[in-house]
């Protein structure tokens, strides 16, 4: 199997992804919080979880293929949630550094520099470029350049950056994804959470997109972002599947 994606995520997050890669059977998940019942809480343990982000159009729910609804940019709109403004750019794309890859890097970056907390609050935003970082940025640019562009770009988040935001933004984020399952569970529709991304059977893609709105409506009064990521025209033989 392709390694697991890396969108900024710590080690043990990474690890409890991996723990379960290419298992089949893991088709329970449970909760894991840090320090605290404030912090993450997010949702691990399906098969599902670490399959490569490229694959996943291909897995097919009681034999039908499936879609992927995502909230877009979600920890970046909870912060502006917090500041009381609209968030209405990308904040994951920074001038001149365009493009899917640098999009890719950016949320990276992004997550990184939100989940991390130094005790030094003069390393709060110095970082070392991830494994991959340079590969993208290519030989002009140095990740340095990058970071101080890409940290200018959001001085209204800047504050939270260094600081360990992030695990109690998964609080949040967790609590959105049990409100969307718990609906559709309601609708009796099988459905596969990854944290801020959802997978069901294709026609049952308006129905997780209604969720997902009520969800965040009820607890933030705004209409998110919600992106599709899916699916393939045809599924791809050998491809999991999800038996309800």
């Amino acid at each position: 199997m392709k390694a697991l994606d890396d969108e900024g995520e710590d080690a043990e997050a990474r690890e409890r992804k991996r723990r379960y890669a290419g298992d089949l059977t893991a088709t329970s998940i449970y909760r894991a919080f840090k320090g605290d019942w404030h912090s993450g809480g997010r949702f691990y343990g399906g098969w599902w979880m670490s399959f490569p982000r490229a694959l996943r159009p291909y897995i097919t729910i009681n034999g039908e293929p499936v879609v992927e609804l995502d909230y877009k940019t979600l920890h970046p709109e909870l912060l502006y949630q917090r500041l009381g403004r609209p968030l209405l750019f990308d904040p994951y794309l920074v001038p001149p550094y365009l493009g899917t890859e640098m999009r890719d890097l950016g949320k990276r970056t992004f997550n990184r520099l939100l989940n991390r907390a130094s005790p030094d609050p003069a390393k709060r935003l110095k970082m070392r470029a991830a494994k991959g970082d340079l590969a993208v940025l290519g030989k002009k640019d140095t990740f340095s350049g990058y970071l101080a562009s890409f940290i200018a770009r959001l001085p209204d988040v800047e504050p939270w950056f260094g600081t360990g935001e992030g695990i109690r933004l998964q609080r949040e984020d967790s609590e959105l994804a049990l409100s969307v399952m718990e609906e559709m569970e309601g609708l009796g529709v099988p459905i596969l959470p990854i944290h801020d991304s959802f997978i069901v059977a294709h026609k049952h893609e308006e129905q997780l997109r209604l969720a997902m709105l009520d969800a965040f409506f009820t607890r933030y009064g705004d209409v998110p972002l919600i992106e599709p990521k899916g699916p393939p025209d045809q599924p791809v033989s050998g491809a999991p599947r999800v038996h309800n």
